[in-house]
């Protein structure tokens, strides 16, 4: 359970960096 809500975790820090690094293009 841990190991797969980290990797979610992940997951939603990597779209939210993407949408920033899309917003400041």
């Amino acid at each position: 359970m841990w190991a797969a809500k980290k990797e979610v975790n992940v997951s939603e820090k990597a779209v939210m960096a993407g949408k920033t690094l899309t917003v400041d293009l």
